[in-house]
């Protein structure tokens, strides 16, 4: 769960509206002692005044010292006096509830506690399990620091510079393109820059795009439209495919597919720019057109997965269905060959739904071959088994869901 008081930024509290709302609160309290988000709320009230010994005196007596998140905003409220204390509480929560936000706040309190080995082991073992994390990664770049590790910290600090600039890149992204959750003050800030920028060089179709992209995420969707078209056509291919993409974002669709083939006169090869076109064409309803523009991409690239799967719904729509499984089989094998038990379990599903639970079955057992604790395949696999009835293969596909997840799989259904 994401804790209100990590994610709150002191910064953004109005403290002194706050005092004037805490007697409410304690009062609503006080007829209800019993109700544990109540005492989150006012806890976490005492906690932003920096009253932190009134926060922790209703957190510690809780009628309820054994509820999860009690403990948790108990040892986040802890101050520096308390952290030995806190660390007992993350460790206590982390038995029984192994979760990214409480292990990155351990990271943090082994470091106020001068633990800086222990920040060191605890922060690979995030990393490990949940992935890279800027506050994770600057706190054991610090203790490799304060270790005297100057290499190793180094390697980290190139790790935060190609996150960063990541994250960077984000922001000139269109906002359902990206996993970053970017506040309109940012769009705001880079947009004044890009102005700015344009006074200089009222033509630079690099600065053209960005400002259309800020304006499409602060849903200011007729200006974006205005900047778009001031897009010189002479333009890189790059440009001229994110001014298409944007048009289709904003569902002007003639006006992609315009720029598209714009773009398709300079170079006819470009298999971006075709998966783009196919799918404005399906947008469009242009079904047939669709088959051209895939066929065309697939002569340059017989397994671009895109274009067969834009090939695939315009046979859908167009009602061919022969020709449809045909080219869903394909792009089922394709996928495999990328990725063999992701691409097996989609077969698989497509398979069981399709009533062939044999050939589900053996699919099942391909993706077991390549990811053992895949629960889904698992899961699959003994329903197909129970469809078939088929007594002389039940025995095999049991041992296969017992040896997945030590059995977890058979223990929960």
């Amino acid at each position: 769960m994401e804790f209100q008081i990590k994610k709150v930024e002191k910064g953004d509290i109005d403290t002194e509206e706050l005092k004037k709302q805490i007697p409410g609160w304690c009062s609503l309290l006080k007829k209800s002692p019993d109700d544990e988000r109540l005492r989150i709320i006012v806890a976490s009230m005492f906690y932003f005044i920096d009253e932190k010994e009134k926060s922790l005196e209703l957190l510690k007596n809780a009628p309820d010292n054994e509820n999860m998140e009690l403990k948790e905003i108990t040892a986040i409220v802890m101050d520096l006096n308390y952290y030995n204390e806190a660390l007992e509480l993350f460790n206590e929560i982390l038995d029984s509830d192994y979760n990214r936000n409480v292990l990155d706040l351990k990271v943090d309190c082994l470091f106020f506690l001068g633990k800086f080995e222990a920040v060191v082991k605890t922060a690979d073992e995030y990393l490990e399990v949940f992935g890279n994390n800027l506050d994770v990664l600057t706190n054991k770049k610090a203790a490799l620091k304060k270790l005297n590790r100057k290499n190793e910290a180094e390697e980290v600090n190139n790790i935060i510079s190609n996150l960063n600039a990541v994250n960077k890149f984000a922001v000139y992204m269109p906002k359902d393109q990206t996993d970053e959750v970017i506040p309109d003050e940012i769009y705001e800030s880079e947009l004044e820059q890009c102005f700015n920028d344009l006074k200089y060089n009222p033509d630079d179709s690099t600065v053209l795009i960005a400002i259309a992209t800020f304006l499409y995420n602060l849903d200011r969707r007729d200006e974006s439209i205005e900047y778009l078209d001031k897009i010189s056509d002479d333009a890189d291919s790059v440009t001229i495919n994110a001014k298409a993409c944007m048009f289709m974002k904003l569902e002007k669709f003639p006006k992609a597919l315009e720029t598209l083939n714009k773009s398709l006169k300079k170079d006819k090869t470009n298999i971006i720019t075709l998966i783009s076109k196919s799918e404005c064409l399906m947008e469009l309803k242009k079904y047939e057109e669709v088959l051209v523009c895939a066929d065309e991409g697939l002569e340059i690239d017989k397994t671009n997965i895109p274009l067969w799967k834009n090939k695939f719904c315009a046979l859908i729509e167009l009602d061919r269905l022969i020709e449809a499984k045909e080219v869903q089989d394909l792009i089922f094998d394709l996928e495999i060959a990328n990725d063999k038990a992701e691409g097996s379990l989609k077969k698989a599903i497509n398979r069981f739904y399709s009533m062939k639970h044999r050939e589900c079955l053996n699919l099942c057992y391909d993706v077991l071959d390549a990811d053992k604790d895949n629960e889904e395949a698992a899961i699959l696999m003994m329903n197909a088994v129970y469809l078939l009835g088929d007594l002389t293969e039940a025995p095999k596909a049991l041992y296969r869901a017992l040896n997945c997840n030590n059995g977890e799989i058979l223990t929960r259904n």
